[in-house]
């Protein structure tokens, strides 16, 4: 699944050490809705929910590394244009786990060159789209 910042403190929120017979999405007030390609639920408030299953799991020393192949991936309606098959970036805020209990903003965007950075970041109008 994919944050955004309406749902942001949900998702932290999952984070916490339930009880193995309570759901932490219920505990929180997120919807469990079923998947299509499999089993677990996916959560309804989610903006992109990705449907995966298992391609490789790597062991190393200290974890292991799961790596996953996406089978279908849900998207809330009018997320993606349909027509330009880009995602409708003036109503999707997406956050990011930046470690710990801290997150990230995705709101300050900007676009470089393809000048290998020679010129300055300037404002994108992908949000006039």
């Amino acid at each position: 699944h994919m944050s955004d910042e309406p749902m942001a403190q949900k998702m932290h929120d999952c984070g916490a050490a339930f009880p193995s017979d309570v759901s932490e999405l219920a505990a929180v007030g997120l919807t469990p809705v079923p998947s299509h390609g499999v089993a677990p639920p996916r959560i309804a408030e989610a903006p992109v929910a990705f449907e995966c299953v298992l391609h490789e799991k790597l062991e190393t020393d200290s974890r292991y590394v799961f790596i996953g192949r996406i089978v279908r991936l849900a998207a809330r309606p009018g997320l993606i244009d349909t027509v330009a098959w880009r995602v409708n970036l003036r109503d999707y805020h997406p956050v990011a786990r930046f470690g710990a209990s801290f997150y990230t903003r995705t709101n300050e965007r900007f676009s470089l060159s393809d000048a290998g950075g020679q010129r300055a970041p300037t404002a994108t109008g992908i949000d006039e789209l």
